[in-house]
């Protein structure tokens, strides 16, 4: 009995890894973003405005709820990138890292301290 449900559990568990990809489907608003998409630990989106709120957590548009576990962040259509008090370092044409992010960032057209979006 308990080896049935234990080999049904380990089933389940090795199909969600295999799928590999998350899909977190955006708001109903057809003004907005695209889908936001993650894998791993990198999640995309297109054209977003993207909030770090703590290490590797925020919030971007196009997603209902916020994200966390997230070190890689990558916009496909040039986003804007906020951070609070942060250190940020550019690699390359829109990428780099900022000290929120355990990884790096691509295709942020803007990046943003929080505290200027109030001024």
């Amino acid at each position: 009995m308990w080896g049935t449900a234990i080999g049904r559990l380990l089933s389940a568990i090795r199909l969600l890894l295999r799928a590999g990809r998350k899909r977190c489907d955006r708001p109903s608003d057809a003004a907005g973003p695209p889908q936001v998409t993650a894998a791993g630990d990198t999640l995309k989106a297109s054209g977003a405005t993207w909030t770090l709120t703590g290490l590797n957590t925020g919030y971007v548009t196009g997603l209902s709820g916020t994200f966390a576990g997230m070190a890689n962040l990558s916009d496909t259509s040039g986003g804007t990138l906020i951070a609070k008090d942060a250190i940020w370092t550019l690699t390359g044409p829109n990428a780099g890292s900022v000290s929120n992010l355990s990884g790096t960032f691509a295709g942020m057209v803007k990046l943003s301290d929080a505290d200027e979006e109030k001024r």
